[in-house]
Order: structure tokens, then sequence, then C-alpha cells
């Protein structure tokens, strides 16, 4: 690294660290308006998916949003527009980002910005030159959807997925990874636990080590109902706990769906603060976790993240769980969301 470029390198760490603790001092202070930018993208570069899993709205192929591809004409826009603020992008929300034939070259173009990048895949839309392109990408960590040690138990819920061959892919990318002599991409295998797979758990645990993937995360699945998440309201969710969560609760991490207070979270919200979600069109949303297009804070092929940071919107919302939460009124999705517990 050169004198220019090693300027350029403590440059962008001072912007990012100062922005940093800005967002976070805002954030327990629960200030309605944002002075710093949002230092964690999660960018959906596609949101179609190969299979149907069915508590997941693309699965289940819900209306709410059209279907599509970010091009990377609009993926640098908005890296442009962030790069000398975000710590880390993740590349992945409501489908299959391998599915976006510019996924590499995305994940190469946040590298060159210094920006952490995660991908999370089911893996089974992924090949030996797949496996070549992710690991010389310079991907930092690649999660693999993986909830069951058996076909059957696999495709319970990863219904369309083959088992053998994303077991396969993980034994091909940790073989590609010595191959080429690098450290990266992290690999996690994420084992989302229901009633139907928990009693798998101690061998899914076994097949990894054998395997040699860097970690195995293991935690309770998530649901949507109108209870908790917002995007599918049209379910019960007392019966989709019935139906498919294991009452274990060595397995919850996050969010607790046992819980008699209401909300998943005793926390407050950090994505209002600290994230920002972007959906492959370029509408922004309030969180990860918001599918209908109605729910939109913003555009970024029409607006700038400034004018979209602080707008009416994202103010009402924070001020959910802020002292002025009373006077916010039912501004967006967040008044009627149970994730995070709100002040009032």
């Amino acid at each position: 690294m050169n004198g220019t470029s090693r300027a350029t390198a403590l440059a962008r760490f001072l912007k990012r660290a100062v922005n940093y603790l800005a967002v976070e001092i805002q954030y327990r202070l629960s200030s309605s308006y944002v002075f710093g930018r949002p230092y964690v993208l999660i960018i959906d570069t596609v949101n179609i998916c190969n299979l149907r899993c069915p508590l997941c709205p693309t699965g289940l192929n819900m209306p709410g949003r059209p279907k599509g591809k970010m091009t990377l004409d609009l993926y640098k826009k908005i890296l442009d527009q962030l790069g000398d603020y975000a710590l880390s992008v993740v590349l992945h929300n409501w489908g299959e980002p391998l599915l976006n034939r510019d996924i590499f070259r995305m994940v190469e173009y946040a590298k060159g910005l210094a920006i952490k990048t995660v991908l999370s895949s089911n893996l089974n839309a992924f090949g030996e030159e797949d496996a070549a392109a992710l690991v010389g990408s310079g991907l930092d960590e690649l999660i693999v959807s993986l909830d069951g040690a058996t076909e059957e138990t696999y495709n319970e819920y990863r219904r369309g997925g083959n088992f053998d061959h994303v077991v396969r892919n993980l034994n091909l990318l940790v073989r590609k990874k010595k191959e080429l002599g690098s450290a990266r991409p992290k690999i996690v295998w994420q084992f989302l636990v229901f009633k139907h797979n928990a009693h798998e758990v101690s061998q899914a645990k076994a097949l990894a080590r054998n395997i040699g993937v860097d970690s195995i995360d293991i935690f309770s699945a998530q649901l949507g109902g109108p209870g908790q998440t917002p995007y599918t309201g049209a379910a019960n969710t007392s019966d989709l706990i019935a139906r498919w969560l294991s009452p274990d609760r060595r397995f919850i991490r996050e969010f607790d769906y046992f819980s008699p207070e209401g909300y998943l979270s005793p926390h407050k919200c950090y994505f209002l603060w600290k994230t920002l979600t972007v959906n492959w069109e370029g509408a922004v949303s309030p969180c990860c976790c918001v599918y209908d297009m109605s729910t939109d804070f913003g555009d970024l092929t029409r607006q700038t993240l400034h004018s979209i940071w602080n707008n009416d919107l994202y103010r009402a919302s924070r001020a959910l769980f802020g002292k002025s939460a009373n006077s916010a009124g039912r501004r967006s999705i967040c008044e009627v969301c149970k994730i995070f517990k709100k002040a009032v």
C-alpha cells in the first residue's frame, strides 16, 4: 500500500469511526433525527428464490412487491452514497442471492471500498465454477441454510431443495478454500430449529465438524404473524407456533415467541438508527422484516439517502421508542410491529 492509499484508508477509517459513535449515541438517546448515517446495509440483490419455504413470503409467492434482480449499476449507486460510512453489507433478504449473476461483482465492489460482506444462500444453485468465483470474490462470510441432518427432515421446510447436493457443495467450498489458500469466506452452517428437526441438532454438529465448516449456528426459527412480524398478516401466530416451533428454549437466541409480554424482544429497535434496508428495485424499507412495498420509506432511484434517512416516516417511527412516543401517531408499519418493545 503506497502513501496515498494509506492516507485514503486512514481517512475512511476515521470517518466511519466518527459516524459509528454518532449513531450509537443517538440510538441510546432515542433521537428521532439521526445526524449519522446507517453503517449496516441490507441490500436485497434479488427477491426470487428456487425454494418454497412455507414460512417465507417469497416461498409462499405472496403479493406485495414485484419480483426482480438488482442491477449492478443501481448497487454501485447505493454504495457510492454510503461507502464512506458502511461497515458491512448484507447481500440478501427475500431471495436467493446466487440467482443474481452479478453477485460476485457486487461482493468485489464492496471489498474495494473495504466493506465487510455477508451472503446467505441455500446453496442449491451452485457448482464448481461458482465455488471458485465465490472464494475469489473476497466474500467475508457465507451463511448456508441447512435445517436438518437428513434429506427427509431437510425437505420438511426447505421445499424443493436437495440435502445431498448442499452437503456436496459445502465440501466443495471447504476444498476450494484450501486449493486457493484463502481463509475466506467464513462458512457458517445455519440450522433453524423446528419441531420436526430438533432431534437432529447433535447429528448436524457432528456432520459440520466432519465437513470442516467454520461454525454451525443453531437457533429457533423465526415466524411471522399479526402479533409478530408484519409480513404474514394473514397467518395466525399461535397456529404457526404450534405447527413449527420447538418449545426448547435452549435454541431461542434473539426473539422469544413464548414471551408473555407480547413482544419478541425486550430491546429497542436498532434497524431505524443503524441499518438501511434496500430492496432490489431501490425502495427503502424500515427493516429487513417488512415485505410489502406499501410500507416503504423511500426510493433511492428517485431520492437521495439524505432526503430519506430523516424524513417524516423515519422520525415518527424512531419516536415510538423515545420520550415523544405518545405524539408519534400511527405513521408507519412500525406502529403495529411487535418485534421490539416500544416506549409505551
